[in-house]
C-alpha cells in the first residue's frame, strides 16, 4: 500500500560503531531480523548519550546483518 516499515534500535551507550544481532545468545532474533530486512524492513540503529537525567540521541550506528 506504499507504506514503509522500520526497526529502530536505540543503543544506550555512547561510542558504539556497529550494531549486529548477537547470534550466539539469541539466534532466533538474528534470523528474524535478517528475514525482516530481506523483506523490506529498514533496520536503523542510533547511539545516545545517557546521564542520570536524560537520554539524548546522538549519531547513526552502522548496521551489520551479514
Amino acid at each position: 500500500e506504499g507504506y514503509r516499515a522500520y526497526a529502530l534500535f536505540v543503543i544506550q551507550m555512547a561510542g558504539m560503531k556497529v550494531f549486529r544481532p548477537n547470534d550466539e545468545r539469541h539466534a532466533a532474533f538474528g534470523a528474524a531480523l535478517r528475514e525482516a530486512a530481506d523483506n523490506g524492513v529498514t533496520v536503523l540503529a542510533i547511539g545516545c548519550d545517557v546521564t542520570p537525567d536524560s537520554l539524548v540521541l546522538s549519531e547513526a550506528v552502522h548496521i551489520d546483518l551479514a
